[in-house]
Order: structure tokens, then C-alpha cells, then sequence
């Protein structure tokens, strides 16, 4: 019973959250979609791939800015200058990220070993976000 009830909610789940994926072509993003890919159930379930790029997801260079001045300030409480820190943290995550896919070719491997199990992809879309303000 506990198996077919399994079965049934995997299927519905795997059409319903799977079908169209979105990722960003970073190092983590490209291990979920492996992960998805590594699931039977869930990549045949995969029909679109959408893949968006970006440099930073922090916002604007004036909010990148901004929290560099916030987490250099001597005057915030703790809380809000770790607070002030995080997008910092990722944008510098996401460039090493970036660099070390660059470096190593590891997208193409890893989005090519994906989509050889994803039988059922239709479309794979690429878009370029530019979220610079210079």
C-alpha cells in the first residue's frame, strides 16, 4: 500500500515540480540539476530546461555598495553587520563559483551528463540577465 501511494505521489509530484526547470549556471544549481537527473522518476519527467544567466545576485552595484559600506561600519549592532555581510558572502561565493566553472569546463560536463538522462527534454532555453548598472 505504502508503495503505490509512493508511486502515485512521485508522479504527480515529478510532472508538477519537474517538467520546466529554471537554474542559473552555477556550480550548485548544476549539482541539483545532476541530483534530478540522477532520479528516474523525476528527470523523465524534465521537458524544459531554462537556463538564466547572471553575474551577481545581489541587486544593483549601488546595493553591492552599499553593503560594503555597512559591513566596514563600527557603529552597527552585530546582527545587522552580519546581516550587512551576507550579500557580500554571495556575491564572492558566486564569483569563485563562477571562476572555478570557467576554469574547469565542469557546466558543460555536468549539464551534458544531466541531459543524456533527461530523455524527455524538448527544449533547453538560455538567457542572458545583466543585472550590472555600469
Amino acid at each position: 500500500m505504502c508503495r503505490g501511494i509512493s508511486a502515485k505521489t512521485n508522479e504527480f509530484y515529478g510532472r508538477t515540480a519537474f517538467r520546466r526547470l529554471s537554474i542559473h549556471p552555477n556550480y550548485q544549481a548544476l549539482q541539483r540539476l545532476t541530483e534530478i537527473s540522477q532520479h528516474n522518476a523525476f528527470a523523465s519527467k524534465v521537458e524544459l530546461l531554462s537556463i538564466s544567466t547572471y553575474d551577481r545576485a545581489t541587486g544593483s552595484r549601488e546595493e553591492y555598495e552599499q553593503a560594503q559600506v555597512d559591513a566596514a561600519s563600527l557603529t552597527l549592532p552585530r546582527r545587522q553587520h552580519r546581516e550587512a555581510e551576507a550579500p557580500l558572502w554571495r556575491a564572492h561565493r558566486e564569483q569563485d563559483d563562477k571562476a572555478f566553472v570557467e576554469r574547469s569546463a565542469a557546466d558543460a560536463i555536468l549539464l551534458t551528463l544531466a541531459l543524456q538522462r533527461m530523455s524527455n527534454v524538448h527544449k533547453v532555453l538560455i538567457h542572458s540577465v545583466d543585472t550590472r548598472d555600469d
